[in-house]
């Protein structure tokens, strides 16, 4: 079954509580895709807002009649900056923080679950990071949204978009936290494990040690 390498981890060292750390990595993996859907819509659609306010404002010049001249988007496409945010600048400003590296760290991710090699210590480490993204990522769409509320506030299709996908934002900054603390749970078990092992090893060393050193007939009763 494809979930169980989530569902009923061979690695010991997912089994127990921090189970369902692999588990929670399916609705980030969803709503990641959630997340990717809504900015590839905002973006699409602000290029629609823009095509539609350059035939206007062509129309407007050609006609002289300024008055007529709607107001400019939230993004332009012309790569004039005397018409708002570059579309190409906020493209890669809003997903260069956490969208672009999340499409290369949630595959790998994957594949560690499934091959059993997603060890504790680096799952926390990445759970740290993606939250620290994701929670930038969030802020800074906050911030940009909030200045083309600001300036556009006629544009309530565009802001629905963007703010859905900064909830989300906020969603995935809080399963990466709920993540961290199992897979924290994850390695505490596994340097439980190790210390155990260790400290059996250098048992097993010390009495054969000491058996090496005993004298021939030393344990035997007269």
């Amino acid at each position: 079954m494809i979930f169980r390498a989530y569902m009923q981890p061979n690695d010991p060292r997912w089994r127990g509580r921090q189970r369902w750390g692999p588990v929670l990595f399916l609705p980030i993996t969803f709503i990641f895709i959630v997340i990717w859907i809504l900015f590839i819509a905002d973006q699409a659609y602000s290029r629609v807002l823009w095509e539609k306010y350059n035939k206007a404002r062509e129309e407007a010049i050609r006609t002289k009649s300024y008055n007529t001249i709607p107001p400019s988007p939230p993004v332009n496409w012309d790569n004039d900056s005397s018409y708002g945010q570059d579309g190409v600048d906020d493209f890669f400003l809003r997903a260069g923080i956490a969208i672009i590296p999340e499409t290369f760290h949630i595959p790998i991710h994957h594949v560690l679950i499934h091959k059993n090699r997603n060890h504790p210590v680096a799952a926390l480490t990445l759970s740290i990071i993606c939250m620290g993204l994701w929670l930038s990522s969030g802020l800074m769409t906050l911030f940009i949204w909030w200045s083309k509320e600001y300036s556009h506030s006629e544009t309530n299709a565009f802001d629905e978009l963007v703010m859905a996908g900064m909830g989300l934002q906020f969603v995935l900054t809080l399963l990466y936290l709920i993540y961290m603390g199992f897979a924290a749970a994850a390695v505490h078990k596994w340097r439980g494990n190790k210390k155990n092992g260790e400290a059996f090893q250098k048992g097993v060393i010390a009495g054969l040690e000491l058996a090496s050193m005993k004298k021939p007939g030393e344990d035997e009763r007269v």
